[in-house]
């Protein structure tokens, strides 16, 4: 039984989302420090495993039995696309701003979530 399936895959996605955040915070403050940096991209692994284990799940769940494969080729094809145009960006913000500015920028990416969680259940 995964954790999805015991606390619900949007308590999963909102719990990854809380990581992520203190992820962000914490890199964005490691500063010098390689082992609060380790800790903090050790949380944003976790983060990322939650969400996406949890939304992959929500998303089959919402599509017909014959969309699934399509629908998850898309979306795959999108976080490919996202993860690439996304590299090339953070690239340029830490050339530019720097690493905490990145760090904080990508905290406040995940400031709508709750908001679509919370709607999603209505």
């Amino acid at each position: 039984m995964t954790a999805g399936d015991r606390f619900g895959r949007r308590a999963v996605i909102g719990e990854g989302a809380l990581l992520l955040v203190c992820s962000c915070a914490i890199a964005a403050s490691a500063g010098d420090d390689p082992l609060l940096l380790g800790f903090g991209i050790g949380l944003l692994g976790l983060g990322w495993s939650g969400t996406m284990i949890a939304g992959s799940t929500v998303l089959t769940e919402s599509v017909s039995q014959e969309s699934r494969p399509a629908v998850q080729g898309l979306v795959d094809l999108a976080m490919g696309l996202a993860g690439a145009g996304g590299t090339a960006l953070a690239g340029t913000v830490v050339a530019t701003v720097g690493y905490p500015a990145l760090a904080w920028s990508a905290a406040a990416a995940l400031l709508p979530l709750p908001a679509l969680l919370l709607r999603s259940r209505g």
